[in-house]
């Protein structure tokens, strides 16, 4: 959908059927793009349709809420000819040495996924914010099972789920 901000232009946000999983494309009045999650590798063509839909041929920002493959299995074949799509500024997600399951590490998914983001990754925090600008902030609220503002540690039993990024657009 489109939101409308005055004379500043529109903001657009698509959402994009990848199953079990969800992704988010939002593009800013000026065309810097933020993309939440991807799906696994046989979604792909869907968020690529979205992704050309929008205009663009690139992707500024990319972020991985959670490790389940069906979030973030098809990076590896976002920037894969033919139609390849790169992502040009910075890979976001929750890092992946606080509490992720040792078994985890050693997957497919994770291997092509770490091989994938490389140098681009950065891990979010509570309170931090997206660069993606025009008048656009995305602030990380929760991640890790902490909400921005919580201190010391985490004394409730979280799963993968609950370790999930959690972000607010205004």
């Amino acid at each position: 959908g489109d939101l409308t901000s005055g004379s500043q232009g529109t903001l657009k946000i698509y959402f994009i059927d990848v199953d079990q999983g969800d992704s988010t494309l939002i593009v800013t009045p000026e065309g810097r793009s933020l993309l939440v999650d991807i799906g696994d590798d046989g979604k792909i063509g869907a968020v690529k349709a979205a992704i050309a839909h929008a205009g663009l041929t690139s992707i500024d920002f990319f972020v991985v809420t959670h490790y389940h493959g069906d979030h973030y299995g098809g990076i590896d074949k976002l920037g894969l000819a033919p139609g390849a799509i790169l992502i040009t500024d910075t890979i976001y997600d929750r890092n992946s040495e606080a509490h992720l399951r040792p078994g985890r590490l050693s997957t497919d998914d994770y291997q092509e996924y770490e091989a994938t983001v490389g140098t681009m990754r950065r891990y979010l925090r509570p309170g931090r914010e997206i660069p993606i600008g025009g008048g656009v902030t995305i602030e990380c609220v929760i991640v890790n099972g902490r909400l921005k503002g919580e201190y010391g540690p985490i004394t409730y039993p979280v799963d993968e789920n609950g370790y999930s990024v959690g972000l607010v657009l205004n």
